[in-house]
């Protein structure tokens, strides 16, 4: 286990919210919608002597392959879809190109959205087929959203089209798990939210820094926590 404190990132995301509840811009809908974090702060003083806050669990590999084909077959889809969309932009741009030309630039537009989009898909399914990512345990302890709010310029641009002075913000939904703030897409925090407390397969796809490492998780069977050989916190560990 690094030296690091393991629970320095999860007192970060404590702080956070007792800062964004004192902010006087706080939308009093936003509890409404994401019960979640009142929740949170309740759970606070269990979650803080949880004795999981020891960071992910380092656990045998002997199923990383098979970790690596489901996520593979689950990315697969989205590589076909992109492929397809793709195509369809091209076929489009060549015939107004030979014809009107008056939409070429909304195709062009939509060509290069699909080339990334399929270009980052398969580069998620390669990864998982060549076996180049990490492979941890956890239980998940929380799941929220933090929100950022939006620089002043972009404020009071979107508040003039909608004729209102409310502050808008940026939600990064993220999970705790094992005491490690994790961030994850908002299908998988819909998805663990309904799976406190289960332990899962927490597999790491690293990329140019850690901020933008993506992380995806699998149900794993709980007697799996007996098996770990230690605990590391992942975003040192580059």
């Amino acid at each position: 286990m690094s030296s690091r404190n393991p629970r320095s990132s999860f007192n970060r995301t404590f702080n956070n919210e007792h800062d964004r509840r004192s902010d006087r811009h706080y939308d009093r809908n936003y509890d409404r919608r994401y019960g979640s974090e009142r929740d949170f702060d309740e759970r606070v003083p269990f979650l803080q002597n949880d004795i999981r806050n020891r960071g992910l669990d380092i656990i045998p590999q002997d199923d990383k392959a098979q970790c690596g084909a489901t996520m593979a077959k689950k990315r697969f889809t989205p590589i076909i879809v992109s492929a397809i969309f793709l195509l369809i932009s091209v076929v489009l741009l060549i015939i107004d190109l030979l014809g009107s030309r008056s939409l070429y630039v909304l195709f062009i537009l939509l060509a290069v959205f699909a080339g990334i989009s399929a270009f980052s898909s398969y580069r998620t399914y390669s990864a998982f087929t060549s076996g180049k990512f990490d492979m941890y345990g956890g239980a998940i302890m929380h799941v929220g959203i933090s929100r950022e709010r939006k620089p002043a310029s972009t404020n009071r641009s979107d508040s003039a089209k909608r004729g209102s002075r409310q502050d808008e913000y940026i939600e990064h939904p993220y999970a705790i798990v094992n005491g490690i703030t994790i961030p994850v897409s908002k299908s998988v925090y819909q998805s663990l939210g309904r799976h406190i407390n289960d332990y899962y397969y927490v597999l790491r796809i690293k990329r140019f820094s850690s901020r933008n490492d993506e992380y995806y998780f699998l149900k794993a069977d709980p007697s799996l926590e007996n098996r770990r050989t230690g605990s590391c916190d992942p975003r040192s560990n580059r």
